[in-house]
């Protein structure tokens, strides 16, 4: 699925029954929550100049559950694939890595205030 602008991608997720949809990290890792992170940056250069054009932003889904339908959601979000990273012993949850990528655009960036 592709997304014009960080917002739009928030709004998407927001209509799924995730806990919480985290920018970063927190201190535990909490079932049925969305982390997402910066992964990398797409530049377009001109001349002496260049310019971020969009971010790929890495997406974290936990899960007790491999059944879970946000494993789906976030499957369907992804351009890039979903992979299950692993079994956390310590949180006795399922952990599903993906990229995504979103130009940057008019839509808002994840550390402005939506």
């Amino acid at each position: 699925m592709e997304f014009d602008s960080y917002i739009d991608f928030y709004n998407h997720l927001k209509t799924f029954p995730f806990k919480d949809i985290v920018f970063g990290v927190k201190d535990t890792i909490v079932a049925d929550t969305l982390y997402i992170s910066v992964a990398d940056s797409k530049i377009m250069k001109v001349d002496n100049d260049s310019f971020a054009i969009g971010y790929y932003y890495a997406l974290i889904l936990s899960v007790e559950n491999v059944d879970s339908q946000l494993v789906n959601v976030l499957a369907n979000c992804s351009q890039s694939g979903l992979n299950m990273v692993n079994w956390s012993e310590n949180s006795h949850l399922y952990n599903y890595q993906t990229t995504v990528y979103i130009p940057v655009g008019s839509g808002g960036e994840p550390w402005q205030t939506t």
